[in-house]
């Protein structure tokens, strides 16, 4: 069996795929977990140390201690259920950035093109092999099939190529089986 999908590859499906990366990479959520905690710990205790500065000191002083660690604590509120939205906003900053330096290949041609033995990538200036062996899990998001190579690299498939859902279910159900050849499939599915 035989699959092939041409396209474009737009700067929307590579944004659409480091978002589904950032919400799906579990390293990634871990650091930014930490990342989260953290800061809130640090503003707790400014907050703390500015109280205890107010406690201590004469009443000219207090009030600015106070307000000091009122805002502190807002700060790090703020951070903590914002800090996943701001680093999202500045992994896609970094994305158009390289976009813009051409370090980023987007608006080619490609051609993807699943057959029993490798899933092979073409571009215009390029043709890649990857053996099933080598996919290390498949990630199904919003906007697109993503069968990851790496880490943070993959075969991006948006949503636009298949004809209908069927057909991305049997492509999934493909490559699964490929994939079953060599270790146990990974597939992580995003709604």
């Amino acid at each position: 069996m035989k699959y092939e999908y041409s396209f474009v590859l737009t700067e929307q499906d590579y944004l659409d795929f480091n978002d589904y990366n950032i919400n799906s990479n579990p390293v990634f959520k871990k650091r930014m977990l930490f990342a989260r905690v953290f800061i809130i710990w640090v503003t707790f205790f400014c907050s703390l140390w500015f109280l205890i500065q107010a406690a201590a000191s004469d009443n000219d002083l207090r009030i600015g201690f106070i307000v000091a660690a009122v805002a502190f604590l807002i700060l790090g509120i703020i951070w903590f259920f914002s800090a996943h939205k701001i680093n999202r906003g500045g992994v896609k900053k970094q994305i158009r950035k390289l976009l813009k330096t051409g370090k980023l290949y987007i608006n080619i041609n490609i051609t993807v093109c699943a057959d029993d033995e490798e899933l092979t990538e073409c571009t215009p200036e390029s043709e890649t092999k990857y053996k099933y062996s080598i996919v290390e899990r498949i990630g199904v998001g919003k906007s697109g099939v993503y069968i990851y190579i790496g880490a943070v690299q993959a075969v991006v498939l948006p949503n636009r190529v298949f004809a209908d859902e069927n057909e991305k279910k049997e492509l999934i159900k493909f490559l699964t089986e490929k994939m079953t050849r060599d270790m146990r499939p990974n597939i992580t599915i995003q709604e």
